[in-house]
């Protein structure tokens, strides 16, 4: 059974990986990034590709698709839409979130170092994103919103995975059945 990682970017998911992979019998080789399944992302993979990686072990896959199952930038594409709901169907989803201000702080640093943007931090909050009628800040609000308020999904906090692990190793252990 894959376990699904998702968050909005910025937001933990490596550390979370790292815990899973020092504390749980999971694929130590690498993961799967969901994104991976858009032909514009290098190294892409096609379908049977993806879902063979999946088959070896027990794989982690991570995105950070929002609550709709699109990638902001990248356009909504209905067969990769179709496979990701069923992989939800069947994986372990776990949700790690952070306080927006600290994910917006560092995706608007982390952007800056990769070329040509906002040189102010509210012009790059203000800037409107790709497939999503709003701001950065509305979309983080939306993103993390979407998430949590589903039933079938494990919800952590990086600020409590980095205060006191313990207590969210326990809570991965229980909800991946270990």
């Amino acid at each position: 059974q894959p376990i699904l990682v998702i968050s909005h970017r910025r937001s933990g998911t490596h550390l979370l990986i790292d815990t899973l992979r020092n504390n749980f019998p999971v694929s130590t080789q690498s993961f799967l990034t969901l994104e991976q399944l858009y032909p514009m992302v290098k190294p892409s993979l096609s379908r049977p590709e993806f879902e063979g990686e999946l088959a070896r072990e027990r794989m982690i896959v991570k995105s950070h698709m929002d609550v709709r199952l699109i990638t902001v930038p990248f356009d909504p594409m209905a067969e990769i839409t179709e496979f990701v709901e069923t992989l939800q169907k069947r994986a372990k989803v776990i949700y790690v979130f952070r306080d927006g201000r600290d994910v917006l702080t560092s995706q608007f640093f982390y952007n800056a170092k990769l070329g040509p943007g906002p040189e102010k931090i509210y012009d790059f909050l203000m800037t409107p994103m790709k497939n999503f009628s709003g701001h950065r800040i509305a979309y983080w609000v939306f993103h993390v919103g979407g998430w949590i308020a589903r039933d079938d999904v494990l919800r952590l906090s990086f600020e409590e995975l980095l205060r006191n692990p313990a207590p969210v190793v326990e809570k991965l252990a229980r909800w991946l059945g270990l």
